[in-house]
């Protein structure tokens, strides 16, 4: 999400622009979904822990400590093979440096609040972008289609058996998706620089 924000601002500085099973323009356009979707798949024990985390009194002791155990609580079902979610919640761990709440309460609403510019300017934009999207993420599918009309000329690949952390669920898949497009692209900026008459 912030790669397509600045791809809208400076598209200038960009050559190739990769999205792996991003968000979109706004957090209007998919949070709901992703948070039914979310909720849908989370078993007893993701219910138990992010309650007992969400309870204020727990909150109050330790706030840094709830939000990083909320977080994890909420991974397992970003997976389609649960038991691949511990390397994801082993990387989050106490400390602002791992995890900083307060830092939504900054950048979500800003990009909320630039989201009508985003789309005006990613409209005109035509940067090769690659679209990578897993097939069982809780982002939706429509995020990743929209995206792909969105931004021209646009190559959506699909992953299978995969949610919302595809360098840990199919690595394989992800580093070949990236590869085969970053060899076909050809950078921009690639005139040859002009003669000076000199011998080198």
């Amino acid at each position: 999400m912030l790669a397509m924000d600045y791809a809208s601002k400076f598209p200038g500085s960009i050559q190739r622009l990769v999205l792996v099973d991003s968000g979109g323009t706004s957090w209007a356009s998919f949070r709901k979904a992703m948070t039914d979707n979310m909720n849908a798949r989370m078993d007893a024990d993701d219910h138990a822990a992010l309650g007992y985390w969400s309870q204020p009194e727990v909150v109050a002791r330790d706030p840094g400590q709830a939000a990083i155990e909320k977080m994890r609580a909420g991974l397992p079902c970003q997976f389609y093979d649960r038991t691949k979610a511990f390397e994801a919640i082993a990387l989050f761990k106490p400390g602002r440096e791992n995890y900083n709440p307060d830092a939504s309460k900054q950048l979500n609403p800003a990009y909320e609040q630039g989201a009508a510019a985003r789309i005006e300017a990613l409209q005109k934009v035509d940067i090769p972008t690659l679209i990578i999207h897993g097939r069982q993420d809780p982002v939706p599918e429509s995020v990743a289609l929209a995206n792909q009309t969105l931004l021209k000329g646009s190559r959506l690949v699909w992953l299978d058996r995969c949610g919302h952390w595809p360098w840990i669920e199919q690595p394989a898949a992800l580093e070949k998706a990236m590869l085969e497009f970053l060899r076909e692209v050809r950078p921009i900026n690639t005139a040859p620089a002009a003669s000076t008459g000199k011998k080198p």
